[in-house]
């Protein structure tokens, strides 16, 4: 089979041709008057797909392409995010409990004294 492999003018998939999976959505599309990640969400959940009025059953691996394509739409994807918190407390919490009497004192300002 000599000649088969390598670079030949006119091989393979023609620019902007449609995978399989894309043809089929654009023609249930253009029937069903839904949207595609509509199309892909009813695919995933059901496992048929609207073909000429009929329903062809479609594979697991195809299903999940579905889903994962139909992810977007549903589900903001989760972004990395580097965040850096500067503290400025300048004060430490003590283990010792203190009497209401000793809170007012030391946290209360003097106008602030007689309020309950």
């Amino acid at each position: 089979m000599a000649g088969t492999g390598g670079y030949r003018p006119g091989a393979g998939r023609k620019k902007g041709g449609r995978n399989t999976l894309t043809q089929k959505m654009i023609e249930a599309a253009s029937l069903t008057g839904l949207l595609p990640h509509q199309i892909l969400l009813e695919i995933s959940r059901t496992g048929l797909i609207e073909h000429h009025g009929q329903s062809v059953k479609v594979d697991l691996d195809m299903r999940i392409d579905c889903i994962k394509a139909a992810a977007n739409y549903y589900a903001p994807k989760l972004a990395q995010i580097d965040q850096q918190v500067e503290s400025t407390n300048d004060f430490v919490i003590s283990g010792e409990p203190l009497s209401k009497e000793e809170f007012d004192k030391k946290y209360l300002t003097s106008s602030e004294d007689g309020v309950s």
